[in-house]
């Protein structure tokens, strides 16, 4: 039950799509200015695991980046 293994892992971005995006200073946290409109998906790694696990119907190295 890891996040390499579920069905909301996105391998090509290492996302958790479990939810909508949400809010992020973005940018800010490199230097650059963030706006109020800046959202991402969480970053995670493969071994990450967390309550929200579905196991994936595909083998994760199969899913198309442009899901």
């Amino acid at each position: 039950m890891i996040c390499g293994e579920c069905r909301f892992w996105y391998k090509d971005q290492s996302q958790c799509r479990r939810y909508a995006p949400q809010p992020t200073d973005g940018p800010k946290s490199l230097g650059a200015a963030a706006t109020p409109r800046d959202v991402r998906w969480p970053h995670v790694a493969q071994g990450d695991w967390c309550g929200e696990f579905q196991p994936c119907v595909v083998s994760p190295s199969d899913r198309i980046a442009s899901r």
